[in-house]
């Protein structure tokens, strides 16, 4: 496959109303520093964009840890709650778990 044929904002808006969650670093080399910002522009809702301008290509998670489960887990947490949840496959309403369950963050936490 031809990386150069790959354009991710063409088709991005057709997401929705999936959430799209976009992740990109500053000091990435191999995608251009706006590449980001335009995929937000370009997504539909549900969108979030976590830019972080001293992080490299892939490298987020091992940058900043805290930062990125956060990010990830309040993502999932949302997309899973939230009213397109049915669009994306998942239950309506979230039925209480015991021990904090009824989140991502509570069952990652088990």
């Amino acid at each position: 496959m031809d990386p150069d044929l790959v354009r991710p904002i063409d088709d991005i808006d057709e997401i929705s109303p999936r959430p799209v969650l976009i992740m990109h670093g500053g000091r990435d080399e191999l995608v251009p520093a706006d590449a980001g910002t335009r995929l937000y522009a370009a997504a539909s809702e549900p969108k979030m964009l976590w830019y972080a301008p001293d992080a490299a290509h892939v490298e987020l998670a091992a940058e900043y840890p805290t930062e990125y489960e956060a990010k990830v887990v309040s993502f999932l947490d949302a997309a899973l709650k939230g009213p397109h949840a049915v669009a994306c496959g998942a239950p309506a309403a979230v039925e209480a778990k015991p021990e904090g369950r009824d989140t991502v963050a509570g069952a990652l936490a088990q």
